[in-house]
């Protein structure tokens, strides 16, 4: 059987420089995190309800053209595609503000 060696490995031993550079990148990590996430909470409201809108909107003037108005020079696909892509915009959003307003 191996014994466990009680003697601390050298990958865990930090110095007073690795702390002060660890402190070093967490302060800049700070300053960058904590305005870039002020300017996305002040934006969230018009950002969701502009890319909500064109979302659900897209879809619906997309089906109405389609079903309704059989226009056939009217791009279903391409108008689907961009509501689609509106909503995962958004979801992506609210993603970079839960990472950011993590610890």
């Amino acid at each position: 059987m191996g014994t466990v060696s009680s003697s601390p490995s050298p990958a865990r031993e930090t110095g007073p420089l690795a702390t002060s550079g660890l402190f070093a990148l967490r302060l800049a990590w700070h300053s960058i995190r904590i305005p870039v996430l002020a300017v996305l909470m002040v934006l969230e409201p018009f950002v969701s309800v502009i890319l909500s809108a064109l979302a659900v909107l897209g879809i619906f003037v997309a089906l109405f053209n389609r079903f309704l108005l059989h226009s056939p020079r009217f791009p279903f696909w391409m108008m689907l595609g961009v509501s689609v892509g509106c909503a995962v915009i958004l979801m992506f959003y609210y993603g970079i503000i839960r990472i950011l307003s993590n610890r």
